[in-house]
């Protein structure tokens, strides 16, 4: 049962990562250990120690600091890129002299 478990987790891990920027699936990841620490001291009463909730808080800060760090260098790179687009770019009409050589 174990091992059933341990190889669907490494098909999805692998689709996933083929879908998503492997930073984004480390994150994921990560919650998802701070969400089984957080679901087994909510069901099966387990005492939380300092090193459970600073390891937790860690966990979550993190997760939270690159959710806002990454929104804002996408807000940044849309507004800040120098490279132009066809709302930048005048449009003329371009004629072509045509010339005989005798």
């Amino acid at each position: 049962s174990s091992g059933a478990f341990h190889y669907l987790n490494n098909e999805v891990m692998y689709v996933t990562l083929s879908k998503v920027h492997p930073i984004t699936l480390a994150v994921g990841n990560t919650a998802k250990r701070v969400f089984i620490i957080i679901a087994g001291v909510l069901v099966f009463a387990t005492p939380v120690t300092v090193q459970t909730a600073v390891g937790a808080t860690i966990g979550i800060g993190g997760v939270f600091v690159y959710s806002l760090m990454k929104q804002w260098y996408n807000d940044g790179d849309k507004h800040n890129t120098n490279e132009s687009t066809d709302e930048d770019v005048p449009t003329t009409e371009i004629t072509q002299k045509h010339t005989h050589i005798i």
